[in-house]
């Protein structure tokens, strides 16, 4: 076992970092894929009221230049 030789049957700590760092992609691969893509972005569940901002609101300027 000498000049580097790895006993049969032994695990080097490059190869089980190896599996680890596999074993993690594949798991999260597969999270994603059981999601589906783009789970993240449901911009169809939600309504926006379409009176907003509504008159009175600290978001609508009282004299704006800008606008005639």
């Amino acid at each position: 076992m000498a000049n580097g030789e790895v006993a049969k049957g032994t695990t080097t700590r490059r190869g089980f970092l190896k599996r680890v760092a596999l074993v993690g992609a594949a798991a999260s691969a597969l999270g994603l894929l059981s999601r589906g893509p783009f789970a993240g972005s449901k911009t169809g569940d939600r309504s926006i009221p379409s009176g907003l901002p509504g008159a009175g609101s600290i978001f609508q300027p009282k004299n704006d230049g800008r606008r005639p």
